[in-house]
């Protein structure tokens, strides 16, 4: 039997929560979160992802790791946004993962809302190697996330409806369109 491979990561942005409703993804529904670190390339604060990731895909393969899973790994960089992520997903089959605050109280569906882009979190991740035919690598499974605070929401806009639309026009009905209308429908 193989060692499981479990990790708890250092916190992070919570981005895409899908852990109340699963989502489909490749033709199967999963429960899912994206964590973003905010922190430089090459960072030693992720080490002990990377060394969970090496150990299970060590696990699997042993000393014949294949070359192309460097392509694979479930912690990637954003060469644009500069900044490393894992997207970390459970199968609905098993249930939705479990989340707590930073007490480590339950988090529940009905207090969701809690759980927004841009809070800040840990996640509890399971390392597991996978070699199925035309397709090898290592997926960082989600098992736990917990809530640390607040963050800046992500994906809430402030808006100015004078700046976005300045003051509506009074119509008084007399506006009637030409008898040319481009637009005639």
């Amino acid at each position: 039997m193989k060692a499981k491979h479990f990790i708890t990561t250092p916190e992070g942005e919570l981005h895409f929560p899908n852990l109340f409703e699963p989502e489909e993804f490749m033709n199967k529904r999963h429960y899912s979160a994206r964590i973003v670190f905010h922190v430089p390339k090459g960072d030693k604060s992720l080490h002990p992802i990377v060394n969970c990731i090496r150990d299970a895909a060590k696990d699997q393969w042993g000393a014949d790791t294949p070359a192309s899973l460097k392509a694979k790994l479930p912690l990637k960089w954003d060469d644009e946004r500069e900044q490393y992520f894992i997207t970390a997903r459970r199968t609905a089959k098993i249930g939705p993962p479990t989340i707590f605050d930073a007490q480590n109280k339950p988090i529940t569906q009905d207090d969701e809302h809690v759980m927004y882009p841009g809070c800040r979190v840990r996640m509890y991740l399971r390392a597991h190697a996978y070699d199925y035919p035309g397709s090898q690598g290592v997926a960082l499974l989600l098992e736990s996330v917990q809530r640390l605070g607040d963050g800046e929401p992500i994906g809430v806009a402030t808006v100015d409806p004078d700046k976005m639309f300045g003051p509506a026009e009074q119509n008084d009905g007399s506006h009637t369109p030409p008898d040319d209308d481009p637009f005639p429908f």
